[in-house]
């Protein structure tokens, strides 16, 4: 709070009312649309106090009240904020938000405004409302205009006002320095990388293609950095032409290491040059129909565009190319990703194992949910080539692993104990590849019911794990397979069931998905392709009492089929993850005998490859829970 004790969302108050505007919308997004961002950049968390991954405030000038058509949908008139967000978070953004600043819009739930359609009913006609065009993308910026068709006006701010409200507080950028990933890991040079996407510049008539995704830029140049927690990447930009490759960031992150690597053929800019040297090309035409700026308008902000605004025809907007090859591993790649995996499961093996002996032999009565997840992080650091986590550790014991994307904290953490499910979603960044592995166990005594649910969820795993296709396919169209036996018992989920995974680089990645309800453009029209790393995690979550996800990350790949209908390639899907599937919590009444034939192999996968790194208590536990099933 400031020094006379008004919260932030008083302060931004204030500030819409001296400047005569009446909403600000207040996204999670960066100026590279980052789906997680650094800490200088968590303005929607410092406002609102809600720390999910995903969501937009809005935070209105004063109270609305008498407005027709406005009703309960729209939470209270005299709460002047909102969080817009999806079912992953709803449980924890009821547990974060102040309720008499902030009200919680339940995306996607039936009867919930949009963010456009809230500001259109409360607002009266002729409103300012205000965004950030830094750190607002080119689509996003569209999207608003095209809803509000006039009705309200969207005004661009020179300066955050977050950033204003939250002043010397606001936490400085890292200055971690760049890091090389090697072409014996890479599997191909940058210059290889580039050379393609220019050929994709001629093909479409771009003169420019800039880069604004942060892990698009890193594939590109073969290099990570240190700038966002869990992800290895760094604020920049690339500016590619036929004759020259700029790349935009602090220069004093590139070592003498990089510069060697960067060569001749890469100019080094400093990070916040980038819109000063697009305002050249602007002002002097040298851009046009047949000579455009490629600009990917999900990942561009749009202050980018704005520059272009006297000559639209000067820009292609479209998605970047980059993004396509970055999902698509080559072969070094998936050796790498494979080689990560077994690595990651030697320390998952051996936790499991820790974690099931503390409890059983009743050692320990002090487990928790935090003290759990850092034990687990130990058996990873334990491994070579290994970086540190790829996301932060979703461990919830019992009616915490209902809460999707669940945090757990100190002053709140729960007992891990034999008496209730425990949901464990983690993952590491190893230099030869990326992981995201859940399990969920029970070491006591589960419910019938609970064993049920957990063997629903199996069976959706499963399913997705087997499915074969035909080339062209796209991620949502495979979604029900994993829903199917959950649906069959009036059960679902609400999270898609499958996200991009990149190397080494960013855990959730495009432009591929497997989800019923994709929020982006690309999951629904990127056809699946071999050598695409994704996740495979159906889940069920009851309130209160406990949750179940069992997430593998699997690799598409050619299948042979006995015909080739209209002579198409047939895919599948191999599971890289190789951990065992807890047997105590499955109904083997479920499961089919293809089922149990497919858990029978996956297990011996696992003890085949795992087994081999582990010592002592940790192999007889492998040894026992990838032993093969039989019917009784």
């Amino acid at each position: 709070m400031s020094a006379a004790g008004a919260s932030p969302a008083a302060q931004l108050r204030a500030l819409l009312a001296k400047n005569n505007l009446a909403a600000v919308i207040v996204p999670t997004a960066d100026a590279h649309q980052s789906e997680y961002v650094s800490d200088a950049d968590k303005r929607r968390a410092y406002l609102t106090g809600f720390t999910g991954s995903a969501g937009t405030a809005v935070m209105l000038a004063e109270p609305f009240t008498g407005r027709e058509g406005v009703d309960e949908s729209h939470g209270p008139a005299d709460v002047t904020g909102r969080l817009f967000t999806d079912g992953r978070y709803f449980l924890q953004a009821v547990a974060q938000l102040d309720a008499k600043e902030f009200a919680l819009m339940k995306s996607g739930v039936d009867g919930v405004p949009k963010l456009e359609e809230f500001l259109l009913a409360v607002l009266p006609a002729g409103s300012r409302v205000a965004v950030d065009p830094q750190i607002t993308s080119v689509a996003a910026l569209k999207a608003l205009k095209d809803a509000f068709k006039g009705a309200l006006s969207v005004v661009f701010l020179e300066k955050n006002f977050v950033d204003e409200v939250w002043g010397a507080a606001r936490p400085a950028y890292s200055d971690a320095p760049l890091m090389l990933v090697p072409e014996a890991h890479s599997g191909e040079s940058s210059a290889s990388k580039v050379q393609r996407v220019r050929q994709k510049m001629v093909q479409n008539k771009a003169a420019l293609l800039l880069a604004s995704a942060l892990d698009e830029v890193a594939w590109l140049f073969n290099l990570r950095g240190g700038d966002i927690p869990f992800n290895p990447v760094f604020r920049s930009y690339a500016l590619i032409a036929q004759d020259s490759c700029t790349l935009y960031v602090d220069p004093a992150k590139v070592t003498d290491e990089v510069r060697k690597h960067l060569g001749d053929q890469v100019r080094v800019r400093p990070y916040d040059t980038l819109l000063a040297d697009l305002r050249v090309h602007a002002e002097h035409s040298r851009l046009g129909s047949g000579a455009r700026l490629w600009l990917d308008p999900a990942k561009c902000s749009a202050a980018v565009s704005s520059l272009f605004a006297a000559q639209p025809e000067a820009l292609l907007e479209a998605d970047n190319p980059i993004q396509l090859m970055k999902s698509i591993k080559n072969p070094v790649e998936l050796e790498g990703m494979r080689h990560a995996h077994v690595k990651d499961a030697a320390a998952v093996c051996n936790f499991f194992s820790w974690l099931e002996e503390q409890l059983l032999a009743g050692k320990r009565g002090d487990l928790t949910e935090c003290s759990v997840a850092d034990k687990l992080e130990q058996f990873r650091a334990e491994q070579p080539e290994f970086v540190g986590l790829s996301f932060e550790t979703i461990a919830g014991a019992g009616p915490n692993g209902a809460i999707i994307h669940y945090r757990s904290e100190e002053a709140t953490t729960r007992a891990v104990t034999a008496e209730e499910m425990f949901l464990l979603d983690s993952g590491a960044q190893f230099r030869t590849g990326t992981t995201d592995i859940t399990r969920t166990v029970h070491f006591g005594k589960p419910s019938q019911h609970e064993r049920e649910c957990f063997t629903r969820v199996l069976q959706g795993h499963i399913a997705l794990a087997q499915a074969v296709f035909p080339q062209g396919t796209t991620g949502p169209t495979l979604d029900a397979f994993a829903r199917q036996y959950l649906w069959s018992n009036g059960l679902d989920y609400a999270h898609g069931t499958g996200h991009g995974v990149g190397h080494f680089l960013n855990v959730h990645e495009g432009p591929c998905g497997i989800s019923s309800t994709a929020r982006s453009h690309t999951v629904l029209t990127t056809a699946l392709q071999p050598g695409m790393v994704l996740s495979n995690e159906p889940g069920y979550y009851e309130d209160g009492r406990f949750g179940i996800r069992i997430e593998s990350l699997i690799v598409v790949a050619q299948r042979q089929t006995a015909h080739r209908f209209q002579n198409k390639q047939f895919l599948g899907f191999d599971t890289i993850t190789l951990v065992p599937i807890q047997r105590g919590l499955i109904e083997l009444s479920l499961l089919s005998d293809a089922q149990l034939a497919w858990l029978n192999e996956y297990h011996r996968d696992c003890r085949e490859k795992v087994a081999p790194l582990l010592q002592g208590k940790a192999k007889e536990w492998i040894m026992r829970e990838t032993e093969s099933i039989a019917r009784q």
